[in-house]
């Protein structure tokens, strides 16, 4: 049955060619631009597949890829940390990017993560037939027996097309499709009524909510409206740069203090003199050091999509591409920690400069410089809030760049407090949801901790 035609019309694979188009196909999407450009889709693509065509249905539930692929601990609450759900979602919409570019193609396997599931499916689409202007579609997942797919071979060229079983051998064993009962019509008038019904109340409870709502409640959505609700939001953290001791210089000091019982950890600070050398080996650079204030206003920024039950998608330090950042809308947090942030705010009104100040215009008609003083352990922090519905990446920007992290999360906070951001937008001219606008906030910070928050300037253009 290799190769074999039926009808004329499908052509039934052997059980090597379906596991050698799988694996072909996989490697096609993994190493085209539309993947090429995230690991983490790329992991969770080939995870799927892996699992799908093996018929491991337990470990394509959502905690167990969070376990498996994103490193999760087995406790994480799936419902705070969506991550599966948001990079899921990223993952069909790359399926979908790749396949319009190789729409072309006469013939090929195409792999497909039906939304509301984490199992593959894979289709046959064959233009190499008769009838060269009809695509036929060979579903691998349905389970088909010899008998009714000879059966079905003797229907005429002009009937629908025949799907015939992908079969898979050794590493890719058959798949398995779930059997879904039929509806009566009865039941089908009832389901359609209940959605009705269900609609229109709905509808009547959101209307009431929202006429409940104050003025300030409904200028805080209009705020986030332009990146809520619509699809999953990149979260994108900037990660400082900084020089981690050796293990080798660790070691050493280890055994010159007498110190091996705490084993190899680094939870302890080696007691540097004034004249002591440290040679150059002994110090590993790393660009993936978070600060404080800057996973507080993740997690607020995480807390607020959740509130609009938008899915978002976690990213720090190099782990991002301009692709990502044109294919879906952006959360940056991070001011000189974040090469993004500098990249999109260096023509805008208000910028960072100098690692310590905030500028306005190429005159530097205003600065606002960040001070503390050790003595009090009091200072004062400045961030610029950037809202960009026209941005250079084509799609909607919202950029927290504090000067150091104090002020990244007391920005958040300021974002997410309807009374505090609805006085700030209440005096603005009508249109300002359609236009590019930036805040310059300031903090006072007391002993580490971000305080009082206030407004320094705004600009909307």
């Amino acid at each position: 049955m290799n190769g074999r035609t039926l009808a004329g019309n499908v052509r039934r694979p052997s059980v090597e060619q379906g596991a050698a188009s799988i694996e072909k196909a996989l490697a096609e999407v993994l190493g085209g631009t539309s993947f090429r450009s995230s690991p983490q889709c790329q992991a969770l693509l080939r995870y799927i597949v892996e699992q799908s065509v093996t018929h491991h249905d337990e470990l394509l539930r959502e905690r167990m890829i969070g376990i498996n692929v994103f490193g999760r601990p087995a406790d994480y609450d799936t419902g705070n940390d969506p991550v599966v759900r948001s990079r899921a979602a990223e993952v069909r919409k790359r399926l979908a990017q790749h396949y319009l570019q190789h729409d072309h193609r006469p013939e090929a396997l195409r792999i497909e993560i039906p939304s509301g599931s984490y199992r593959a499916i894979f289709t046959v689409l064959d233009r190499t037939l008769e009838g060269a202007d009809r695509t036929i579609k060979v579903r691998a997942d349905l389970d088909l027996s010899e008998e009714n797919t000879n059966r079905n071979a003797t229907h005429g060229a002009n009937e629908h097309p025949v799907p015939a079983q992908v079969p898979v051998a050794q590493d890719f064993r058959r798949l398995a499709s779930p059997r879904y009962p039929k509806i009566g019509l009865s039941w089908v008038r009832w389901l359609a009524g209940s959605v009705l019904v269900a609609t229109v109340l709905l509808t009547a409870g959101l209307f009431t909510l929202r006429q409940g709502r104050t003025p300030h409640q409904r200028l805080y959505d209009l705020f986030w409206a332009a990146i809520v609700n619509k699809q999953s939001v990149l979260v994108v953290i900037g990660a400082n740069h900084a020089y981690f001791l050796s293990d080798d210089f660790l070691d050493r000091y280890r055994r010159e203090h007498r110190l091996q019982s705490l084993g190899r950890g680094r939870e302890f600070f080696p007691a540097i003199k004034e004249g002591d050398k440290i040679d150059e080996n002994d110090l590993v650079p790393t660009n993936s050091l978070i600060g404080f204030g800057d996973v507080a206003a993740a997690a607020r920024i995480a807390s607020i999509l959740t509130r609009f039950n938008t899915p978002y998608d976690f990213r720090y330090g190099n782990n991002i591409a301009v692709g990502d950042l044109q294919s879906s809308p952006t959360i940056l947090i991070g001011g000189f920690s974040n090469a993004w942030t500098l990249e999109v705010m260096r023509h805008l009104p208000f910028r960072l400069e100098g690692g310590d100040r905030i500028v306005e215009g190429v005159e530097r008609k205003r600065v606002w410089i960040t001070q503390s003083d050790p003595g009090t352990m009091r200072g004062d922090d400045y961030a610029i809030v950037t809202r960009l519905n026209d941005s250079e990446t084509g799609n909607f920007v919202l950029v927290i760049a504090g000067i150091d992290t104090y002020s990244n999360q007391a920005s958040a906070e300021f974002l997410g407090d309807a009374n505090r951001l609805g006085n700030l937008l209440q005096p603005l001219s009508n249109g300002w949801q359609q236009k590019n606008m930036q805040i310059v906030l300031h903090t006072t910070v007391v002993a580490h901790v971000p305080a009082v928050v206030s407004v320094e300037a705004v600009k909307v253009w």
